[in-house]
């Protein structure tokens, strides 16, 4: 979206414009930084999945499980409730490690015209103040 000062006839010295592209730049590597770690948080979900199914196949407790990964992952580690569940699902004959999918709502925005006009506001409202 143009800056309202380009468009009302007003000249933008080249270093507004340049300072703008170069915050657009910063926003768009941002968030593919952001998209990164969601991808690494797969990643490690979809290895402490598979340590799961291994103490399922050694035949470890859901307990055993949980403390092995905690120990593995420290902090890292999935919380008991996943781990119990996931333990359950595998001990019940589940053999893929990727999680379900979920009806209803998504979590993310599927149309990327949303996402551009809540950063066009922000943008605006900056340059207000």
């Amino acid at each position: 979206m143009p800056c309202p000062s380009q468009t009302s006839g007003f000249n933008v010295p080249n270093y507004v414009r340049e300072e703008e592209e170069e915050e657009e730049e910063e926003e768009e590597e941002e968030e593919e930084e952001d998209d990164d770690d969601d991808d690494d948080d797969d990643d490690d979900d979809c290895k402490q999945r598979t340590n799961i199914k291994f103490c399922v196949l050694l035949h470890k407790t859901p307990a055993e499980t949980l403390r092995l990964l905690e120990e593995a992952y420290g902090e890292a580690a999935m919380k008991k409730t996943q781990v119990y569940a996931w333990h359950k699902r595998f001990s019940g004959g589940h053999d893929c490690i990727k999680d379900d999918v979920h009806s209803g709502r998504s979590t993310t925005a599927t149309n990327e015209a949303i996402p551009q006009r809540v950063r066009n506001v922000v943008r605006d409202d900056r340059r207000k103040r």
